[in-house]
């Protein structure tokens, strides 16, 4: 993994935390004003089923749901970041990390190969260009000719 992609996940570590702590709270499990059974179906209908999934414009375009419902579910998911507590000794989450790596393992791959590649490139870019250099005296030569025959020419013009 990268370094700065290391340190990306450090400096969101809290981040990650809440999201893992919001991810747990089931709205089915918590008593919310005004949400009974029939709408927790419709949101877990809508794929909001933890406080993670809570946000005003997701639960305001949900039918059903006006800005009083949303409110609520907005304001149950403050009032568990409230009680959210980060623990700093926890860490980057291995998870998170074996997360990214296996999402740029592909592109690292594709990178070793090209780069394990580029010596053999090189080898033939460097034949390539002395095999030229071979023909450089003649082509020299040739265009020393040219020029000779162009001046002899316009003497005679």
């Amino acid at each position: 993994m990268r370094k700065n992609q290391t340190i990306s996940l450090q400096d969101n570590v809290r981040e990650s935390q809440l999201q893992k702590f919001l991810d747990g709270q089931y709205i089915d499990n918590h008593s919310i004003s005004g949400i009974g059974p029939s709408r927790k179906a419709t949101l877990s209908s809508f794929g909001v089923e933890t406080a993670a999934d809570v946000t005003w414009n997701q639960i305001i375009n949900i039918p059903g749901f006006g800005s009083t419902f949303t409110r609520e579910l907005v304001d149950w998911r403050k009032s568990l970041e409230r009680r959210f507590v980060f623990d700093p000794s926890k860490g980057v989450n291995p998870a998170d990390i074996a997360a990214l790596n296996q999402r740029f393992s592909h592109r690292r791959k594709q990178i070793e190969v090209s780069l394990l590649a580029g010596p053999e490139q090189l080898i033939n870019i460097r034949d390539s260009v002395l095999e030229y250099r071979k023909f450089f005296p003649v082509v020299q030569q040739a265009a020393q000719q040219l020029a000779q025959a162009e001046a002899d020419l316009s003497l005679l013009k």
